[in-house]
């Protein structure tokens, strides 16, 4: 778990909260695809090797 403001239950701790899991799925979901791009290139690179 990363650091949690202060203000949790503040509103303001609320919207942080919504930002950070709303940036984490969009991550995700360009992690996603990101590794499998990262995937095929690792096994090049391994193979080549």
């Amino acid at each position: 778990a990363g650091l949690q403001p202060k203000e949790m239950n503040s509103d303001q701790g609320k919207e942080f909260l919504k930002i950070e899991a709303l940036a984490k799925r969009a991550k995700a979901r360009r992690g996603e695809t990101r590794q499998k791009v990262f995937g095929t290139l690792a096994s090049k690179s391994e193979s080549s090797r």
